[in-house]
């Protein structure tokens, strides 16, 4: 008889009934603008009107900022044969009281689901110390006289006042104490990064030009400010295309997702 395999083409709702009858865990990523705001796993334990409902505990809910009604891409593994791992984008419809020190997240079952690695998912904790080589810089307009056209100038951010706390193929979030640069910038103000994203013995540096998205406190570190950054475009550093940029997609950066598997697998998502 030949092998039973599972038919990726069923309905988003059989997929989280399958979650929700083998209590298994979905990884909930936050989104603001595309740039990750916070993401915790918890069990899927209903399915009910159009809608999935997971349990989470206060101190989770402590720890991860939520924005009602934000953007939300998640995934979780089933079984059937083999396991099948699901992607999907919905967003936070409404949260209740549960029991035991729990809340109740509810969100809409999903369009579609899809069974393939999404690269914006994939995203680490990453300082330069260990990623030898990279480069963060902050720009701002410098105005010239009467006649001349403002330029953009780059401030590299030392590591001593700017860590790189996450990297993904989307995006980065920066950690800046209050005599960074990056005390007086604005969202939308644009941001770069360099950094070798090549396999041993093949480099491939890269610039890569942001924006940033968000400023927010981060929880956990007294006076230091988090600054969410969003890929815009990338180029090549080295010959023949050190002169062309190009438009980052919906899934990222391909070389800095292809890097990021290739060196954090144990850590990424």
């Amino acid at each position: 008889m030949a092998d039973m395999k599972p038919d990726v083409r069923e309905e988003p709702e059989s997929w989280f009934n399958a979650a929700c009858s083998q209590r298994a865990f979905i990884n909930l990523v936050f989104l603001l603008d595309k740039c990750e705001v916070s993401r915790f796993a918890a069990p899927c334990i209903m399915i009910k009107n159009g809608h999935f409902v997971v349990r989470a505990e206060l101190e989770q809910l402590a720890a991860h900022p939520l924005i009602w009604g934000s953007e939300v891409s998640g995934y979780f593994t089933v079984m059937r044969d083999k396991p099948v791992t699901c992607h999907f984008l919905s967003r936070l419809a409404r949260i209740y009281n549960g029991p035991l020190n729990s809340m109740y997240l509810v969100f809409p079952l999903p369009e579609e689901v899809d069974h393939n690695q999404r690269r914006f998912s994939k995203r680490v904790n990453l300082d330069r110390e260990s990623a030898g080589g990279f480069g963060v810089w902050y720009g701002r307009l410098v105005h010239g006289g009467p006649e001349d056209l403002p330029e953009l100038a780059w401030t590299p951010l030392e590591n001593d006042e700017c860590e790189l706390g996450e990297l993904s193929a989307s995006g980065m979030r920066l950690d800046a104490l209050g005599a960074s640069p990056l005390s007086h910038s604005s969202i939308n103000d644009p941001v770069l990064l360099k950094g070798d994203f090549g396999r041993s013995g093949e480099p491939n540096p890269l610039f890569v030009r942001g924006a940033i998205v968000r400023a927010m406190p981060k929880p956990d570190a007294e006076g230091v400010m988090s600054y969410g950054c969003r890929f815009l475009s990338w180029r090549k550093v080295v010959t023949p295309f050190a002169n062309t940029w190009f438009r980052v997609d919906e899934d990222g950066v391909g070389a800095i997702a292809e890097w990021l598997n290739r060196n954090f697998r144990a850590v990424s998502s």
